[in-house]
């Protein structure tokens, strides 16, 4: 999409922001309130998150809250972010968690895998910062047949699955990404993935949503979906369960750290 046309779509708030100004994700706060599709969009992600979750799980991180509304589905939940925010509890980049080994019984992102500049650095700690069968639970772009074609045309976000892994740069955290990273390090590479991480594996690959988040506008887009129409939506990508794998724009991973 030339970018005068994603200038234009802009909600009017954002369009004197650069993307990696705390004001944007403040600003996206409001927008998450008023767009009630994408609202409802969110909480059915943080529900399907929650019901991952270890049982009893008390000491839970997210990464990347962002202007999510995750506290409402979780309310013990720790909220961090790269940026300071005035919602959020913990500022902390998370290739480097300021707690001690085996300190979380979860930790959970939305839409944030794709802009670590070292997911695999991550990972590592992830691993150190989980209690065994710990969880790390994820909600991420994903690479299919669709979103190949949909992701150049309608996405500003871009995407790099050929060569070596491409990770954004560390002094981008919005702005910066590639979104065939989740993609890569558990479908294409997973066999690295498996041999570098002994104490982690993926339990559950869960491939969906072929469409509601474009019609929901996300934070890109001005025009969108009213939130009465959201129940019908959901419908509509049900009946795509049949070629999910051809279909799917978003995939819900769950790692779990076994010993």
């Amino acid at each position: 999409m030339p970018p005068i046309i994603f200038d234009f779509l802009k909600y009017s708030e954002l369009r004197h922001l650069d993307l990696d100004d705390p004001e944007t994700t403040i600003a996206r706060k409001g927008i998450l309130k008023k767009n009630t599709f994408l609202r409802k969009i969110y909480l059915e992600w943080y529900q399907l998150i929650n019901e991952e979750l270890p049982i009893q799980a008390e000491n839970t991180l997210e990464i990347g809250s962002g202007a999510g509304f995750s506290e409402k589905v979780n309310p013990s939940v720790i909220k961090s972010d790269i940026l300071f925010l005035p919602f959020s509890n913990l500022t902390v980049n998370a290739h480097h968690l300021p707690v001690s080994n085996q300190a979380f019984d979860a930790i959970f992102m939305v839409n944030v895998f794709h802009h670590l500049p070292d997911p695999y650095l991550f990972l590592q700690e992830a691993e150190r910062t989980l209690r065994v069968n710990g969880r790390l639970v994820m909600i991420e772009p994903w690479i299919t047949a669709w979103t190949k074609w949909v992701l150049p045309r309608l996405h500003h976000e871009p995407f790099q699955m050929e060569g070596d892994l491409v990770s954004p740069p560390e002094n981008q955290p919005l702005s910066g990404a590639n979104q065939a990273i989740p993609w890569i390090v558990f479908e294409r590479d997973k066999k690295y993935f498996a041999d570098k991480f002994l104490n982690l594996k993926l339990q559950k690959l869960k491939l969906m949503m072929p469409f509601r988040y474009l019609i929901s506008g996300g934070f890109s887009s001005r025009l969108h979906a009213p939130g009465w129409t959201f129940n019908f939506a959901k419908l509509l990508d049900s009946l795509m369960d049949q070629q999910i794998e051809k279909w799917a724009m978003f995939a819900l991973l769950v790692v779990e750290k076994v010993r």
